[in-house]
């Protein structure tokens, strides 16, 4: 089994424990609905801000010389972000100046970008990065750790993905 078959199997049990659990959850919620005024509820927000890739563009982007520059690449969406209880985005590809190329994964595009992409990702307001998809892995095991490690040092969670099989399944929780 690949390493790449495993995480689509992780994601997958994933998928299916959460399905079940959302159900009750929600069984639960319309009981409580009925005996508690909507306007007593707390409220959050979420946003989901899409794929970022982590390709050229970006970063001719990142190795521009002040951070003011490097924030002018998120500066639409970064009021949207900062205003939501939890932002969210896909980070595509892996947050590192190592690694090598993994030829085994015989992808016509492989993405990474520079560490820089951290600092704009947190004062753009993100909380939590989602790194379990195709381009998790271009630059091997190496760039993976690196990735986790920048993400967690920022205090930026992620999910899908980590340096290991427990870390790749550990819930992030924010409050």
């Amino acid at each position: 089994m690949t390493r790449r078959t495993a995480w689509q199997i992780v994601l997958l049990l994933g998928l299916f424990w959460l399905l079940p659990t959302a159900a009750a959850t929600a069984e639960k919620t319309s009981d409580t609905k009925s005996e508690v005024a909507s306007g007593d509820l707390d409220r959050h927000t979420l946003i989901y801000g899409g794929d970022l890739f982590c390709a050229r563009r970006l970063n001719f982007a990142l190795l521009a010389p002040s951070g003011e520059e490097r924030n002018k690449v998120l500066a639409a969406v970064a009021p949207l972000f900062k205003e939501a209880d939890l932002a969210m985005i896909n980070l595509e590809g892996m947050v590192t100046t190592g690694g090598y190329y993994n030829r085994l994964r015989r992808c016509s595009y492989v993405y990474r970008a520079h560490p820089n992409v951290v600092d704009m990702l947190k004062n753009a307001g993100v909380d939590l990065v989602t790194i379990g998809n195709n381009h998790n892995g271009d630059y091997g095991p190496e760039a993976q750790i690196e990735t986790v490690d920048q993400l967690a040092a920022a205090g930026i969670g992620y999910v899908g993905a980590g340096v290991d099989l427990e870390d790749a399944m550990r819930p992030v929780y924010r409050q």
